[in-house]
């Protein structure tokens, strides 16, 4: 009895995937028969479905804020001004004169598009000067931060959106652009 049965299964594996044979069920064993009236063509295997891939590049999360979005700015403060400030005395002086305002800011958060931080990290500069402020954006509180080097962050502590403008409608309201090309 002891070789009977890994005999079988051992016939059954080399007949079960042998063409033409037909499965029978034998006192709970399958076992596998020739089936020689059978013109079945073999099987033929369906495509996986499709999947869509966006054309833009791929981002954990979108914020989408419209013409209607309820927007709230407060507390906007300037950041870079310090002397020991990475960006150096030509920085800091650029810092000290560059001046966006509250409706210019909430512009730019209704017409900025997402971007993702390869994109940030290769096409555009990290200045320390910045805008900083809290924004209520329909109720949902975020931390933003406005880059003189043409990005937007908006962060709630766990999550990070990053935004910069398509095109060049707002290149005038910062101190440093992307690299040609990257806008």
């Amino acid at each position: 009895m002891r070789l009977f049965i890994p005999a079988l299964f051992i016939g059954c594996y080399f007949q079960c995937h042998s063409p033409n044979t037909a499965n029978i069920a034998v006192d709970s064993v399958t076992t596998a028969v020739a089936d020689p009236v059978s013109t079945a063509t073999p099987a033929t295997l369906t495509p996986s479905p499709t999947v869509q891939v966006p054309s833009h590049p791929p981002y954990d999360s979108v914020i989408r804020i419209t013409d209607t979005t309820s927007i709230e700015l407060n507390n906007l403060r300037l950041r870079g001004l310090d002397e020991d400030s990475r960006d150096g005395k030509e920085g800091i002086a650029k810092c000290k004169n560059w001046h966006l305002d509250t409706a210019t800011i909430v512009r730019m958060l209704r017409n900025f598009v997402p971007i993702d931080g390869t994109y940030l990290d290769l096409a555009f500069s990290n200045l320390e000067c910045a805008y900083r402020a809290d924004v209520k954006i329909s109720g949902v509180h975020y931390f933003l931060e406005v880059n003189g080097g043409a990005y937007i962050e908006l962060s709630t502590g766990d999550t990070t959106y990053l935004m910069a403008a398509h095109g060049h409608a707002f290149d005038k309201y910062f101190i440093e652009l992307p690299g040609p090309g990257d806008n």
